[in-house]
């Protein structure tokens, strides 16, 4: 830019960044290479994914269950291991839509919502929305505990682009979110009435 006799005085970085800060530590330490403080470059970004991305856990209920098909023998297990398969009551046209548009931002953790005990084995299973459509596949490959029909499953990371990307395919009307439940630490309770606190000072 130099070479071209151009100055530049503002850089946006955009956004899109996870909510970890691994991803941070990478774009702080490649800022302060490429423009120091002394580059005269004031840098701006649209944070948006970062910031609410952990705000909310998404919960979704199995729905269906079945043991995976081999397509190639037919048997039902894979190298004596069983195979299975859910149908859970949201995906990818709902609010897991990420896993169409940004499923390089989108990392899927399946939480059991019951105990669970260590011995309890784990299984190779794929998950599915309810749509009936091959798109609709929220996970392809995921070691987790036998599910049953009835369980819950916790989703954490989806309060970015989830359901208001949702869409009424194939009949499926959108999740609707008429109860949240907030939890706060005593730690982030305290910081937020700090930062109330200041707001209504300096108005």
């Amino acid at each position: 830019m130099r070479s071209l006799d151009f100055k530049m005085s503002l850089l946006d970085i955009g956004g899109g960044f996870s909510g970890t800060d691994d991803s941070v530590k990478v774009i702080n330490e490649a800022l302060d290479e490429l423009f120091p403080p002394d580059s005269g470059v004031r840098i701006i970004a649209e944070p948006g994914r970062y910031c609410v991305e952990s705000a909310f856990t998404l919960a979704v209920n199995v729905i269906a269950k079945r043991a995976a098909v081999n397509e190639t023998d037919g048997s039902s297990d894979e190298a004596g291991n069983r195979r299975m398969e859910y149908y859970i009551n949201d995906g990818v046209y709902g609010s897991l839509n990420c896993i169409l548009n940004f499923p390089e931002n989108m990392k899927i953790e399946p939480h059991l919502h019951r105990a669970v005990g260590d011995s309890e084995p784990r299984l190779k299973s794929l998950l599915w929305g309810p749509t009936c459509d091959c798109v609709d596949k929220v996970l392809d490959s995921v070691w987790i505990p036998e599910l049953r029909v009835g369980d819950w499953l916790l989703l954490d990371n989806s309060g970015a682009y989830t359901s208001s990307l949702c869409s009424d395919f194939n009949g499926f009307e959108r999740a609707s979110w008429t109860e949240m439940i907030i939890i706060y630490s005593c730690k982030q309770w305290s910081g937020c009435l700090a930062v109330c606190v200041s707001v209504c000072e300096c108005v």
